[in-house]
């Protein structure tokens, strides 16, 4: 107000003080400096404190609920000066807080798998519950769990029998698959042979080659093949 006592227009005044030109034309028409009231906000909910005890004697601790009734009186103020003021005056939240409940982890796609396939006995009820609301995934699961003992055992008598009974099962695609190469599975299922040592090279040829970063060439591989133990 000193400078506008000077005589200093709106516009310096707004520059060298970086305020609003409203604001200092405001300031000038009032003739001073309107002093804020230092009064909490939350008093104004002190008009309707009868009525917000008599509600919280019985039981609403809905804040949301309280303002809502509050504005249908003439309350004119927000949802957070009714929070504010239930806090101060109950050292409370205006409504009662959510019991969090423990989150339940829910088994992946391959945990499912891992049980059907294995059907350990602790998880029977388990799988029982899971059969009883999907009937066709008992056979799908009986049907891929003798697949996999027929190859662990190489029982071969019960390979047409497993082909019968997976054609009305969702494995019947897999199964004609695998009838398309019956040469191959009888012979996986007679001869001793296994490829997995051959795998076993293959990955050893894959580590050494990444050691190297693609740095040497074929030479220094063979040699490092050829040495490696």
């Amino acid at each position: 107000m000193e400078r506008v006592h000077r005589g200093y227009s709106d516009y310096r005044v707004a520059r060298e003080l970086d305020l609003d030109r409203s604001t200092v034309l405001r300031w000038r028409l009032a003739g001073e400096f309107p002093e804020r009231q230092d009064v909490p906000r939350s008093r104004q909910v002190d008009s309707f404190s009868t009525y917000l005890q008599q509600r919280w004697d019985e039981g609403c601790r809905n804040g949301t609920e309280l303002w809502a009734e509050l504005r249908q009186q003439g309350f004119t103020g927000g949802l957070d000066l009714v929070r504010i003021w239930i806090r101060r005056r109950y050292g409370l939240q205006s409504s009662r807080p959510r019991e969090r409940r423990p989150q339940q982890r829910r088994a992946s796609a391959t945990q499912w798998l891992w049980l059907l396939l294995n059907e350990p006995v602790r998880h029977q009820h388990l799988l029982a519950d899971l059969y009883r609301q999907i009937p066709e995934l008992a056979a799908n699961a009986q049907a891929a769990r003798e697949f996999f003992r027929i190859v662990c055992q190489r029982d071969i008598t019960a390979w047409p029998r497993w082909l019968e009974q997976t054609r009305h099962t969702a494995l019947a695609g897999f199964a004609l698959s695998v009838q398309r190469d019956e040469t191959a599975m009888m012979a996986a299922l007679r001869l001793p042979w296994r490829n997995g040592p051959v795998e076993g090279h293959v990955h050893r040829l894959k580590m050494l080659k990444r050691q190297m970063y693609g740095r040497a060439r074929f030479d220094l591989l063979r040699l490092r093949v050829l040495h490696a133990h």
